[in-house]
Order: structure tokens, then sequence, then C-alpha cells
């Protein structure tokens, strides 16, 4: 359908064009009852006086003009209808003109009401009070137009595109809303947003008392410089979250108190975490991560590696705050890369836990899994003593012994 046609059907349906029909249905009926009063009338008389003379002064009287006399009374309604026809010719004059200024009125309303966008898709930036962009957790953010049906889409992370529906009108606006069980809430529920605006900027904030879902997976540096170490960082990523997506899938069938944690999420940032110590700090409070995930990309001997460091923010001290990981970037060694990242967020699903007051079973339950992956590593590799040093410290200020594991 061509933008005209788009825009025609939308003014067909406008107040304007209402009223313009309204118009047209009158001027039509009016025509129409002009044109079979004489008729009836006619009838009415020719039933109602039996003298001719009689009859013609009363037709005479409706029409203005008198029939010839000695006609039957089939003659005389061919006569009245004959006569009547070009009385009623203004008002036929009348009917055309009022639809050809609806028409008018349709084709002016399409030419200039507010024009529909064919194309151009709504991108939304989901902010933070003090960053520019705020991960959301994957959840459902519902679109509410004025006469239109709710648009539900699945966001995550900081940035959303909302499709463009041909039946919008630019005119419009829009409210948003997000679930209830979700860690993150609108700022201002109640604004509107233009839909001729196609980036809309939304201030949203964490929920008091929610737990630390959130773990930002920034670009590493010397990851872009070479389409090749491109796509090993990329495999790396993929890797990392279905690790963790499996590790949250397990946590929930170990512990029904654990459920929350199946909405963590790993969020990529196509950005490098270019912060100072200060800001880092500031940036993982206010968006609410459970980790922020940076690093960079080695070469040596003809291998790449990856190394990560991990920040878990005001959740971890001593040990807990310096850990590195580092691995090859081999089909051989992926396994083992993602078990060290699953430890490092295990520790801190128990800080968090532990912050937030909730039972013991549910922090004993994160670090009994993460005293499992533990094992299984070699404490000579890169970050992996200093993991097992926080999780020695972890049991310690629970007042529980330190398993011989670690």
């Amino acid at each position: 359908m061509s933008p005209f046609l788009s825009q025609l059907e939308t003014a067909a349906s406008s107040p304007l064009a209402l009223a313009a029909y309204a118009l047209v249905l009158a001027a039509w009926l009016l025509r129409a009852w002009q044109v079979q009063k004489p008729q009836r009338e006619s009838r009415r008389i020719l039933g109602q006086f039996e003298d001719d003379e009689a009859r013609s002064r009363a037709l005479g009287a409706l029409l203005g003009t008198e029939p010839p006399r000695g006609l039957a009374q089939a003659d005389i309604l061919e006569w009245v209808r004959l006569q009547s026809k070009g009385n009623t010719k203004i008002y036929l004059l009348i009917a055309y003109l009022a639809t050809l200024a609806a028409v008018l009125v349709l084709v002016a309303s399409a030419l200039f009401f507010p024009k529909v966008a064919s194309s151009g898709n709504i991108k939304v930036r989901f902010r933070g009070p003090l960053q520019d962009c705020f991960p959301l957790p994957v959840s459902t953010l519902t679109v509410s137009i004025p006469r239109q049906p709710d648009l539900a889409l699945i966001s995550g992370g900081c940035d959303i595109e909302i499709p463009w529906n041909s039946a919008w009108k630019e005119s419009d606006s829009a409210l948003l809303s997000l679930p209830g069980g979700i860690n993150v809430a609108l700022a201002n529920p109640s604004v509107k947003y233009s839909l001729k605006d196609r980036n809309w900027s939304v201030e949203v904030h964490v929920r008091g008392g929610s737990p630390r879902l959130t773990i930002q997976l920034f670009d590493y540096a010397g990851a872009g410089e070479r389409p090749e170490r491109r796509e090993l960082f990329d495999q790396f990523c993929e890797i990392v979250r279905n690790k963790i997506s499996m590790l949250s899938e397990a946590m929930v069938s170990r512990n029904k108190e654990c459920a929350y944690v199946a909405q963590i999420q790993v969020i990529r940032q196509k950005r490098e975490l270019d912060l100072s110590p200060r800001d880092r700090l500031e940036h993982w409070r206010q968006t609410h991560s459970l980790q922020l995930l940076s690093g960079m990309l080695l070469d040596s001997g003809g291998k790449t590696s990856v190394r990560s460091q991990p920040f878990h923010g005001d959740l971890a001290a001593g040990a807990g705050s310096r850990i590195q990981l580092e691995m090859k970037i081999d089909a051989n060694e992926f396994s083992q890369t993602a078990d060290t990242h699953s430890l490092a967020v295990l520790y801190a699903l128990a800080l968090d836990a532990r912050a937030m007051g909730r039972p013991d079973d549910v922090v004993f339950t994160y670090l009994a899994e993460a005293v499992s992956i533990a094992r299984g590593l070699d404490s000579s590799l890169p970050g992996v003593s200093l993991l097992k040093d926080a999780l020695r410290n972890a049991f310690t200020q629970a007042n529980r012994p330190v398993p011989v594991e670690l």
C-alpha cells in the first residue's frame, strides 16, 4: 500500500470525515424525499377528488401548473413525474456537490494529516541516574498506545528497538511499563513518549532490596584489532553466557530459595570498561550489577589467551577484589575457562545473598557449588588460587569449617 493510501485510510476514520459522511447522507435523503413527495401527494389528491376540475386545481396548487383536462389517473401520475423532475434538479445538484465536498475533505485530510511513517523503528535507550546505559534483565516491555492493542516486547540490556506499525500515528504517544517481578522499575511510569520521536531515553532505577543479577561483559582490550580476534572473543563471550545460564538452572534445582537467580543474565557491553577505580565502583553501584567483567586479549607463542578481571564492587574485599583469570582460547580449554568464570559468579552470588540477609542455606548452596567446581581446578592456573583464598575467607567469615577440598 502506497503512503498516500495509508494516509487516506487514516483520514477516512477522522472526525472531519465522519461529519462529511453525515452531510452527504443528509443531502441524498433530502433529494430522495423531494422526488417522492409530488408522487405521494398526487396519489392522495387523486384519491380525494373525483371531479376533474377539482383535481386539476389541487394539482396546480401542488406543482404550480395545472394538468391537461381529461387525463386518466396513470397519465396524470406520469405528468406529475415529468413536472416534478425539473423541480428536483436543484436537490440533485446539492447532493452531488455534497459528495464532491466529502471527497475533497478526505483527499485534503490524507495530504495534510500528521504523516504516518512507513519505516523507521523506535530506538529505546534505558538510562540510570548516573549512567548512559542501564542494562535491564530479560523481561517484557509493554508499549501502550491509544486505540491500539498493547505491544509486548522482550527486553534485555541497555537498548531495544520497537518495530513501527503502519496503523500508528505520529500525533499519538505511548506509555511504557515493566513487570513487577524484576529488580528494575521505570523511574517515571507516567511519562508519555511521542511516536514522532524515534529515539526514546527511558529513565530506570533498581527496586529497593533486589538481588544483584546482572553481569556486564565489556569488550576486552585488543579484541577488535583483527577480525579473527573479534571472532575468538565472540566465542568466548557466548560460552561464558551459556555456562552462566546452565549454572543458574542448576542452582534453582538445588534449592527453591535460589529461584530468583533464574533471572541472572550476561549483558554484552560493546565498549571497553575505561573507568577510574572510583567511577568503576560507582557504575557497579548505580547499575546494581553483580559483576563487571573486563580484561584483555593477549598473544603468546602463536596462541591467543584471555585475561579476565571480574569486579564485584562492595561485595568483595581482600583476595576477592584482586581476582584475575587467564586462559588460552582454544577448543581444548574453553570448558575450563568457563568454569573459572562460573566459580567467580558463584562466589559473588554467595556474597550478595549474605549482604541481603538471605538464609544461610541459600548462601551455602552457592558456596557448596563453588567448592564443587574449585575441586576440579588446578591451583597453579592464573586466578584459581586467589579464588580459592576468597572462598576460604567466605567460609571463615560465616563461622563454618573450611572444606578440605580448598
